[in-house]
């Protein structure tokens, strides 16, 4: 994943509702801090934004 891509949550049963309303969402930003392990996007949804672990995010359609 990389900035510009049109990501959705995955749909996970434990997690709540209100994360299934978010619909498609732009990568913004990634922080990326190699020498622990951590990769969080941003993501720009309608009238959300917030950061994801790569594992709650499927992508929808990759940036050119």
């Amino acid at each position: 994943m990389k900035i510009g891509d049109l990501v959705v949550i995955r749909e996970q049963p434990a997690r709540p509702a209100f994360y299934d309303n978010f619909g498609i969402g732009v990568i913004i930003d990634v922080y990326d801090n190699p020498s622990v392990g951590i990769i969080n996007y941003e993501v720009k949804f309608e009238h959300e934004t917030g950061w994801f672990d790569p594992l709650e995010l499927e992508v929808v359609s990759e940036s050119r």
